[in-house]
């Protein structure tokens, strides 16, 4: 029994292109449009899953609804390397019909009937260059569905969370060695007083006394500092 013809509308319809440089994360975007009136289930598969980040990868479609899905190629060290590797990297855009949307997504597809399953696919062809294209505005993209991502996305965050860690790391330390040096002058100064509290004749003062006595002018001291 052959499979029935695909429902959807593909943009692109046989190949998807991403555009260089290949060391930054690259996307290129596929659109899909169902033409029919009845509700349609589809998923994405790539038979280069360590490669590419889809988003959604999978959801729900109503009559006359189109989607747009992101398709991110993960950043590589040299474009070599995909050149070399661009006839393994295929897509397969697979759908279904359902009667609602009440049913989730990856439960639909674990029961669906293999032989009522439509599909297409993609060749995949790199370009250098700096631009890609993006989603026309005025177009639904299906982003509320529950998605697993085929490859994990990069964390751009990563960088910035280090170097607050790195600043932070840096103020601790320098914060210590001011208290350091700032305690090593307070403890000279209160010497320096007490000291002089002695030789001002109350030699035979309990040192306590004496140490408090020379605190306490050290207080007045930078309490007179910091008013004038």
């Amino acid at each position: 029994m052959a499979k029935p013809t695909q429902v959807l509308h593909l943009e692109p319809s046989v190949e998807l292109t991403f555009k260089g440089p290949f060391t930054e994360v690259v996307t290129s975007h596929l659109r899909l449009h169902n033409p029919s009136d009845r509700i349609v289930y589809f998923k994405v598969k790539t038979t280069a899953p360590k490669y590419y980040c889809v988003r959604p990868n999978s959801g729900i479609m109503k009559p006359n609804e189109t989607a747009v899905i992101s398709v991110m190629l993960q950043p590589v060290d040299q474009a070599s390397t995909l050149e070399s590797e661009r006839t393994k990297h295929k897509f397969m855009i697979q759908t279904a019909f359902a009667n609602s949307t009440d049913t989730p997504v990856e439960t639909f597809w674990k029961s669906a009937d293999p032989q009522q399953v439509m599909d297409s696919k993609l060749r995949v062809h790199f370009v250098p260059g700096t631009e890609s294209t993006a989603p026309s505005s005025s177009e639904t993209v299906i982003s509320d569905v529950k998605e697993t991502t085929p490859v994990k996305a990069p964390s751009f965050g990563q960088d910035r969370d280090l170097q607050k860690e790195t600043d932070l790391r840096r103020r601790v330390e320098h914060d210590k060695v001011n208290l350091e040096r700032e305690n090593r002058e307070l403890r000279d100064r209160l010497e320096m007083i007490a000291k002089s509290a002695q030789q001002s004749g109350i030699e035979g003062m309990p040192v306590i006394q004496v140490f408090l006595i020379a605190l306490a002018a050290l207080l007045v001291g930078l309490i007179l500092g910091k008013l004038f």
